[in-house]
């Protein structure tokens, strides 16, 4: 079935595969889709209403957000759009060496495997599920995205978003006319992919089990397989200290959305509440666990400010007056938010792990 005619069959809301399990990835990704989009005269504050997401979340492009709202956010952009490749749009929006830290680390490397190396470890702090590797196969090499999540037009996007990053990855080191051997692809045959690869000398093939990029020349092939001889490779990039969690920061990002509840949550992995409910209760944690935690995060954070009244704060996170949220602060922190304020404003305030707050001279 070609491109065109398999995402008529999915319909606007059609899905074939959903997640099964919960992933996060940086908002950057879904802030270089609304670039595309706007580029194409594409409206796209519907599309981030659909799925759960505000144009302040994106202008933090280090924020987490739910892999599902991605791929949502792209599977509806594309279907409202008829733009089957809007994802390598998005992709081309910025180089890898844009990408934030992981793309600096990656286009700074001196060497091919190196730079590969450094996308493989790294991926893993954009999107939590992310498993690129560099391979080895009767003697070539391959730069390789396995198994992406989602339906058939969502993995188009998202593969479509990677391809040009990965290729990009490699023309840093080969100079920007190189042009893969044999490129496969887990998305489905579309002649909007053809135009983006020289089939006069890449074999291109579809839906394979793995995004594939064949490096094929022979020397540079056998330098990268001595590299892989000499060392192991480490799938995960160490997150940073003192970072919350990425569903925490989700939840703190919709906190003042009255809207926000354990089925939008679980809406925006694509769950239903009970496979969600599942999830975290395998993590021994509950929604009002965590909702309790974020605005206990949050309002310390805000105590940082002596201008801002306690019961503001109070009212700021959720609670109907200062002495319910005194008692649940108090619960949290050990302490009351008066004390936590004065002992944080003394320097103190590391002790929760957060940062210590600098007071500021009286004019």
């Amino acid at each position: 079935m070609r491109g065109a005619e398999r995402i008529g069959s999915l319909g606007e809301f059609g899905r074939e595969k959903a997640m099964t399990e919960l992933a996060y990835v940086r908002a950057r990704y879904a802030a270089n889709f609304a670039v595309a989009m706007r580029r194409l005269g594409i409206p796209v504050a519907p599309v981030l209403e659909k799925v759960r997401l505000t144009s302040e979340i994106l202008d933090n492009p280090e924020s987490w957000i739910t892999a599902h709202q991605l791929w949502e956010m792209a599977r509806v952009a594309a279907l409202r759009s008829g733009k089957l490749d809007l994802g390598y749009d998005a992709g081309t929006v910025a180089g890898t060496a844009a990408h934030g830290d992981f793309g600096r680390a990656v286009m700074s490397q001196p060497t091919l495997y190196q730079r590969l190396q450094a996308f493989c470890e790294g991926a893993r702090a954009e999107y939590s599920k992310a498993d690129f590797r560099v391979e080895r196969h009767n003697g070539t090499v391959y730069f390789s995205r396995w198994p992406i999540d989602g339906d058939d037009v969502q993995l188009r996007q998202v593969e479509l978003y990677v391809l040009p990053m990965m290729l990009d990855t490699i023309r840093g080191s080969l100079g920007a006319d190189w042009q893969p051997r044999s490129l496969s692809l887990q998305s489905f045959e579309g002649t909007d992919v053809e135009t983006r690869v020289d089939r006069r000398t890449a074999d291109l093939r579809w839906e394979r089990p793995v995004t594939r990029i064949e490096i094929g020349d022979a020397g540079l092939s056998q330098a990268i397989c001595r590299a892989l001889d000499q060392q192991d490779r480490e799938s995960e990039q160490a997150k940073a200290g003192g970072e919350p969690a990425p569903l925490s920061q989700i939840i703190e990002n919709h906190l003042e959305d009255p809207g926000f509840s354990l089925d939008a949550l679980a809406e925006m992995f694509g769950m239903n509440r009970r496979t969600f409910q599942f999830h975290l209760a395998r993590s021994d944690t509950s929604f009002s666990d965590l909702v309790a935690e974020a605005r206990m995060r949050v309002s310390a954070r805000l105590l940082m400010d002596p201008a801002i009244p306690i019961v503001d704060i109070a009212l700021s996170v959720g609670y109907s007056c200062q002495s319910h949220y005194t008692r649940a602060f108090r619960k949290w922190a050990g302490t009351t938010p008066f004390r936590f304020r004065r002992h944080a404003l003394n320097g103190a305030g590391a002790d929760v792990g957060l940062p210590v707050a600098t007071p500021q001279p009286a004019e």
